[in-house]
């Protein structure tokens, strides 16, 4: 982008809030909020635009089975509407926008610049802000967006520059999300549950919880900090399993860990299921001596 942040506008926009200076290197300056968000500012005093850029640490190598696509899917589907803004794409039309947004492996980002206003910068923080947990995420606007995912999913068939990258990161990467395609598999592009992909939107909007994805049967993730308990496990396991249980009347909503060996591959890292509810977090490590170290699970109570 080359239209950057003014910074005099975008901390008019949040001085409401309670804020704390991190740090300021070669003009880029970070706050961070009271509720956690990192807000970077970079002034251009010759630029005649406003650029907000939200970026969301949520990507394609969150996606779980069956749900290959469903990042980039839902970062399609968070342009169809909100509770406050139900014409998102219309709305930028008409302030003369320049837009996008794009996912990759580790995060999805959505931008728009308009013209340097404070109105304008108020309508575009107001709409990040509603879109991220707000959004309709509805079955109808998935019928049609499928399509349109589908299309580009097949214009990457037709690239054999793409289809070499492609084959290179499976091999890369051959027990990793990494190796998947980003735009995800076609079988999951058309099939993917409603159900599914609102949950993801739910985990993935959470201020807290930034990835975790929800598994329990309700699929009603808690995105509260006040409702969440990390339980953490240091083990030094020579089987390469380490595994955490959550609380009495608590389940996993995520969880992860970490891993000590040459070699090693993940192999598992999933919710530990008990009469099919996720009452905690595992994960398994293979390769080289492997030691599965630390493990953790994120524990909400059981709805």
């Amino acid at each position: 982008m080359t239209r950057l942040l003014a910074a005099a506008l975008l901390c008019t926009a949040f001085a409401a809030h309670a804020q704390q200076r991190v740090v300021s290197i070669e003009g880029v300056t970070e706050y961070r909020l009271d509720n956690g968000l990192r807000v970077l500012t970079l002034p251009d005093p010759g630029a005649d635009t406003v650029t907000v850029h939200i970026v969301y640490l949520v990507g394609s190598r969150h996606e779980g089975y069956g749900e290959k696509g469903m990042a980039h899917l839902l970062e399609h589907m968070l342009f169809k509407g909100s509770t406050n803004f139900p014409d998102i794409k219309g709305d930028l039309t008409r302030r003369g926008a320049r837009w996008n947004g794009t996912t990759s492996n580790d995060r999805t980002n959505y931008f728009e610049t308009v013209s340097a206003t404070p109105e304008n910068l108020d309508w575009a923080l107001a709409m990040e802000a509603d879109r991220m947990v707000n959004s309709r995420v509805s079955r109808e606007d998935l019928d049609s967006e499928m399509t349109v995912v589908r299309n580009e999913f097949e214009m990457g068939e037709n690239n054999p520059g793409g289809v070499l990258f492609q084959r290179m990161q499976q091999l890369a990467f051959p027990w990793h999300n990494y190796g998947n395609a980003i735009i995800g598999q076609r079988a999951d592009i058309e099939r993917v549950p409603i159900d599914n992909l609102q949950a993801f939107y739910q985990s993935a909007a959470s201020p807290f919880v930034l990835y975790a994805r929800d598994y329990r049967n309700s699929r009603t993730p808690y995105t509260r900090q006040a409702n969440l308990t990390i339980q953490q496990n240091t083990v030094s396991s020579s089987d390469g399993v380490a595994e955490v249980t959550c609380p009495a009347n608590m389940l996993a909503t995520g969880g992860g860990g970490s891993m000590n060996a040459a070699d090693t591959a993940l192999v598992e890292n999933m919710p530990k299921i008990v009469n099919g509810k996720a009452t905690g977090w595992r994960i398994k490590a293979t390769g080289n001596g492997a030691k599965a170290r630390t493990v953790f699970a994120l524990c909400a109570p059981d709805a």
